[in-house]
């Protein structure tokens, strides 16, 4: 069986990486409405897309497709009765998307409002040369806890004893 979403994927030169985050599927739907077709499965068809898809195209080829049309995320919970949607096969480029089309998921889902934002008083507060930072922070790094004569001392870089 030869995923042909995953031959969409495959990255350049790079024969087993693929870039997941690459649109792979757009649903048209004027083009659904007008061409859509319905299958039933049927009992020896259970949990096996691969075989619809063999019924329905003459090939295996083509189980990405029906679970993108169909929303199926898991192949294995098609069951007996269940009514799966298709299109005829000279239709089905109509749903892949066009080069210039194809856009990348991460930028699409990416979300301004999520960035870091800035407090401009903190800011201020930093570049401040004049104000000292709070005790509890020091300018240089140091080790508190020191062994001297057999003895733990903890503190001696804070407080100078």
């Amino acid at each position: 069986m030869k995923l042909l979403n995953l031959d969409n994927l495959q990255r350049e030169n790079q024969d087993e990486l693929y870039d997941l985050t690459e649109k792979i599927f757009v649903f048209n739907k004027s083009s659904f409405a007008i061409n859509r077709r319905k299958y039933k499965v049927s009992r020896e068809e259970e949990m096996r897309l691969d075989i619809i898809s063999e019924n329905i195209y003459g090939t295996p080829d083509f189980v990405d497709f029906l679970c993108n049309l169909n929303n199926i995320k898991n192949p294995l919970s098609v069951r007996e009765g269940m009514i799966i949607y298709f299109v005829p096969e000279t239709v089905i480029e109509q749903f892949r998307p066009e080069l210039k089309d194809r856009t990348n998921v991460r930028e699409e889902i990416s979300n301004d409002r999520k960035k870091t934002k800035i407090d401009p008083k903190r800011e201020k507060f930093k570049k401040q040369k004049s104000e000292s930072l709070p005790p509890s922070v020091t300018k240089k790094d140091f080790n508190p806890v020191k062994f001297k004569d057999g003895k733990v001392i903890i503190g001696n870089g804070v407080f100078g004893s």
